[in-house]
């Protein structure tokens, strides 16, 4: 999972990564977040998990690399890596 792939894939500043994509299409970080759980994990997230990832955006400052780290949690998650 620590690839250089993985790395570039993830990549919030480029168009063609889903991340990017998403980023780029959504600027509302809320519809952002439910766009990335959908993509990522199948499903919306909960108030919670929302409210987690909007806090990170507001504490990491710069909305590309919060919203990296978001996705990078998605994708090591227990959830992702066991869904079918």
């Amino acid at each position: 999972m620590n690839s250089p792939v993985m790395a570039s894939a993830i990549n919030g500043n480029r168009p063609f990564t889903a991340i990017g994509k998403i980023l780029h299409e959504q600027p509302d970080d809320r519809e952002a977040a439910s766009m990335l759980y959908l993509r990522t994990l199948a499903r919306h997230p909960t108030d919670r998990e929302l409210n987690l990832c909007l806090d990170h955006v507001k504490e990491v400052g710069n909305r590309n690399d919060a919203f990296e780290d978001i996705f990078w949690s998605l994708l090591n998650s227990t959830e992702f890596i066991h869904r079918k």
